[in-house]
């Protein structure tokens, strides 16, 4: 089921039947899914920005127990997932904040990026999710793309954070390579 959502995502093919097919079989099933199904079947229901309240309450509600089972990916994409979707989901973003704060040195720059952008989106305000993001970023922000640091950059301004190593990180990574910015 999140295997097929996710294929449909990657391929940009939005088809409500068959996504209301995959929500219901899925909230039937959801304490058969991993967390990598979990993660995936939210990222692919919001990448094609289809909002399906019950079956993202359901995979909050089986995440949470075993939310510091996620690997950094699955935490950033159901993240990512909740703000691209406009959920805020309190108890849940709570238990992503706590098991990232955890693994934040495992996170990869792409990771580290989306999960700054989504609560930035969402304007949550968790500031030691945000010193651990902060930190990890900065270890390895000449890892980050053009976009991860315009993102990490601009979830900062977002929530009018003013944290000068990162900045002060992102504008000499920028500067170093600014080359490769587009306008």
């Amino acid at each position: 089921m999140s295997g097929t959502a996710w294929a449909y995502a990657k391929s940009c093919i939005s088809n409500r039947p068959l996504l209301d097919a995959i929500a219901a079989e899925s909230m039937l099933r959801i304490q058969e899914l991993d967390q990598q199904h979990l993660s995936n079947t939210a990222w692919a229901f919001a990448s094609l920005v289809f909002c399906n309240a019950p079956l993202l309450n359901a995979i909050a509600a089986a995440s949470m127990p075993t939310i510091d089972n996620f690997q950094p990916q699955s935490l950033s994409n159901t993240a990512w997932a909740l703000a691209q979707l406009r959920i805020s989901n309190l108890p849940l973003l709570d238990s992503i904040s706590e098991a990232a704060i955890k693994k934040s040195g495992e996170f990869r720059p792409q990771e580290l990026s989306n999960t700054s952008w989504a609560v930035a989106k969402l304007q949550f305000l968790h500031a030691p999710l945000l010193e651990a993001l902060s930190s990890a970023s900065i270890k390895i922000i000449a890892a980050f793309d053009a976009q991860g640091l315009s993102n990490t950059f601009w979830s900062r301004a977002t929530l009018r954070i003013i944290d000068a190593p990162l900045l002060d990180a992102i504008a000499e990574e920028a500067i170093r390579r600014s080359h490769d910015f587009d306008t």
